[in-house]
């Protein structure tokens, strides 16, 4: 077995969705990569899941535990994210400090700032950097907060499909993590802009030096678009839904409807749906790219830096070749879809993974952590 004892099994990344969950298991030489994928699986979530508690973390275990024996992952060690609809967040100026009362601070500013009732929260925090404040130097932070309950709930599920977790992190994180340049001690490197587009929602992040300073949980996501085509269409939600996709890389032109739509030809009505199916989603993804806009607004405000001219696009309803064109004409910024797994080696799972690979950069990231990697980025200003 040439070559094996030189290698290492990463831990199960497990990528908790709103929608669906995706796992992955990467292997690497010892040290920084190569990483090659060694397992992947993916299951969309039931519509009759019980909305929250115990019974809905019983059934997502069972579902989990099915994945697992549909791929040759090894172990019980995981890295999981929670879902966002389980995550609160907040931007925090706190004076400066050492780095080892930035803890203790964001913590107290978490209970007295956050909509957390009586229940304590476990805390994320990134150390985004130092900003000016008038005439004072501020340090920037990103909180992010979930109730101990959440928490709870989401190590029920993986006990009950008997996991063992070493670390639960939220979504920038991991997707920092899979996104690294290898430029991260590079002053001049450029920011990179990060539009993660869900189901439920959509993530901005920006990252620079490998660290994460710009965080915003924006609540417009495919299922927005799907509401938007059922109403205009006046169509249920999962007919909308089924539309959408169907047509998800054609962009309709004034030719694909007639001057006088005759609904008894297949042609003009064919045409006269897609067009409505596009109209109603440029209508929520203006509203989308305007909130991205105003995010890329806050950092060249708040860090004094270049204003970012490219961004990303990836996540689980990012397939859309639509997307990319609608985004950039409103948030001033060109949009390209993206492939977060050009460091990693997927010939062994292509088959899982299908033609995009947009969907699995969290599953990635967590996935990418070790106790080596995780200290380092400890060290740039993740906590």
């Amino acid at each position: 077995m040439p070559g094996w004892f030189g290698q290492s099994r990463e831990p199960i990344g497990i990528d908790f969705g709103s929608h669906s969950i995706r796992m992955m298991q990467l292997r690497t030489a010892q040290g920084d990569g190569p990483f090659v994928a060694t397992a992947a699986a993916r299951h969309e979530l039931p519509a009759d899941l019980p909305a929250a508690g115990e019974d809905r973390a019983k059934a997502i275990g069972k579902i989990i535990a099915q994945m697992l024996s549909s791929g040759p992952f090894v172990g019980k060690r995981v890295v999981t994210s929670l879902p966002s609809s389980a995550i609160q967040y907040k931007n925090l100026r706190l004076p400066r400090m050492p780095a080892d009362e930035i803890k203790s601070a964001v913590e107290w500013e978490a209970s007295d700032r956050l909509n957390l009732g009586a229940d304590k929260a476990a805390v994320q925090f990134f150390d985004a950097g130092e900003v000016r404040q008038g005439d004072d130097i501020r340090q920037e932070v990103i909180l992010l907060a979930a109730t101990h309950k959440a928490v709870d709930e989401h190590m029920l599920a993986l006990s009950t499909a008997g996991l063992e977790p070493i670390a639960v992190e939220c979504v920038p994180s991991a997707l920092a993590r899979c996104l690294s340049t290898g430029t991260e001690l590079d002053p001049d490197a450029a920011a990179q802009v990060v539009i993660d587009f869900g189901y439920a929602a959509t993530k901005a992040l920006i990252v620079r030096n490998g660290r994460v300073v710009f965080f915003k949980n924006i609540e417009v996501g495919a299922q927005a678009l799907d509401r938007a085509v059922a109403e205009k269409l006046a169509i249920d939600l999962a007919d909308a839904c089924e539309l959408r996709r169907k047509d998800r890389g054609v962009v309709p032109q004034a030719s694909d409807v007639s001057p006088a739509v005759d609904t008894t030809n297949a042609t003009d009505r064919d045409g006269a749906i897609r067009r409505a199916v596009y109209d109603a989603m440029r209508e929520s993804i203006t509203e989308l790219a305007r909130e991205i806009g105003l995010c890329l607004r806050y950092y060249s405000v708040t860090f004094r830096g270049r204003r970012p001219e490219s961004a990303l696009l990836i996540g689980g309803e990012a397939y859309d070749l639509r997307l990319p064109g609608l985004l950039s004409g409103e948030a001033g910024v060109e949009v390209a879809t993206g492939d977060p797994l050009t460091r990693v080696d997927c010939s062994a799972v292509e088959k899982v993974l299908g033609e995009s690979h947009c969907e699995w950069g969290v599953a990635a990231g967590l996935a990418m952590r070790s106790e080596a990697r995780s200290a380092a980025t400890r060290k740039r200003g993740a906590a």
